[in-house]
């Protein structure tokens, strides 16, 4: 392997690790953030009138969404630079083997779907399970329309089994596509980001 190449992997293999360190933290940080939000919610329902109320549970229904699809975003970047910086190392502990990009590719390529013969289940992962706990958090505002339901003077049956409908087809879609969208990128079942990486250096290099 020449020079070049080697301190390019190397700056690859650098870059990766930052960001298995950097995405956990930013995942945390949207959760505190969610949190925060959370706390403010809880704090304005006792005087929100039946207008502000409604309000208030859509909105925090709309940012549980879009805060759930950032976390698994992080979640997939953690796990795509985790595979690639496994992948460098293993280039970088055998560099005399591989003489070229193509060399390289061709390795990644050969070896990027393996995945270890025994894995815990999908959820009992702690990034996964992180991000299963969120859901559940995010569940806040479906209970609070329950509890609001169910302590009515008149207790409106249809209302309720709505409530139950909005927040199961609202967990359940959002853990699905967890696990798929996830499933996909632990399986990578897509071009990797290193690939990508080295085909912008071959070409740099023409």
């Amino acid at each position: 392997m020449n020079a070049e190449l080697k301190e390019f992997l190397m700056s690859a293999y650098a870059e990766c690790n930052e960001n298995i360190r950097d995405h956990p933290k930013h995942r945390d940080q949207i959760i505190m953030f969610y949190g925060a939000v959370c706390a403010f919610y809880f704090s304005q329902l006792a005087n929100a009138s039946n207008t502000m109320f409604n309000i208030l549970n859509i909105s925090m229904i709309v940012l549980g969404l879009f805060c759930s699809f950032v976390v698994i975003q992080h979640r997939s970047w953690t796990l795509q630079y985790n595979k690639s910086a496994e992948m460098i190392g293993k280039i970088l502990a055998s560099s005399d083997k591989f003489r070229s990009v193509d060399d390289v590719m061709k390795f990644i390529n050969d070896n990027i779907n393996k995945k270890p013969k025994k894995m815990k289940p999908f959820f009992f992962r702690m990034g996964n399970a992180i991000i299963l706990g969120f859901f559940i958090i995010t569940l806040a505002p479906f209970a609070v329309i329950f509890d609001n339901i169910c302590n009515a003077i008149k207790l409106n049956i249809c209302a309720l089994y709505l409530c139950i409908a909005g927040a199961t087809l609202y967990f359940a879609g959002i853990t699905i596509f967890c696990y798929l969208y996830i499933r996909k990128i632990e399986d990578f079942n897509f071009t990797p980001w290193i690939i990508n990486l080295l085909d912008i250096e071959k070409t740099d290099n023409c």
